[in-house]
């Protein structure tokens, strides 16, 4: 395989594209590390290098390219049975929609993201789902929603730091009562 033909250069490329700010270089690296999986029958390769160039393309500011780029690789996800990498892609999708100004669709999509990667047992990206789920849901006028889903958000963060434990205490106080 040549440099230009091994998927795998192509994804450390676009990655050290990404890492120096050189977004939609880094998309086109991984569109193309999609081609050449989908090619050699690698579907969750392929599903993989697609939520990177989504990601990629959201950075660079071009969310319908993000929205393409991501859209269906969940359920290449669910076929094989990969709760965290399914919550993960869903994730990407909503943050795609949000971009776009469809709301409904986002939040819908970070609730599936967060209940998938809450059964798949990743903590920290459950955190950054709920997070941005209590984010949108503060923007559409969902202020209680969004106090219980950055309270979730906050318990199922590993690491702290000084505002998120003042924000952790703050927010457990309308909670006392509920459990």
């Amino acid at each position: 395989m040549t440099a230009s033909s091994d998927p795998q250069i192509l994804i450390k490329q676009g990655k050290k594209a990404f890492e120096n700010e050189q977004f939609e270089a880094a998309a086109r690296l991984f569109e193309q590390a999609v081609q050449i999986q989908k090619n050699t029958d690698d579907e969750p390769g392929a599903a993989e290098s697609a939520n990177n160039a989504s990601v990629a393309y959201l950075k660079a500011g071009l969310p319908s390219e993000a929205m393409q780029a991501a859209l269906g690789t969940d359920l290449i996800f669910a076929k094989i049975g990969d709760l965290r990498r399914q919550g993960i892609a869903l994730g990407n999708i909503a943050a795609a929609h949000e971009a776009l100004g469809s709301f409904e669709a986002a939040l819908e999509c970070y609730r599936r993201s967060a209940d998938l990667l809450k059964e798949a047992g990743d903590s920290e990206y459950l955190s950054f789902a709920l997070h941005n789920l209590s984010t949108l849901q503060l923007r559409t006028g969902q202020q209680l929603e969004a106090l219980a889903s950055m309270h979730s958000s906050l318990e199922n963060r590993k690491k702290l730091s000084l505002r998120d434990r003042i924000m952790k205490k703050f927010l457990k106080a309308p909670f006392k009562g509920l459990k």
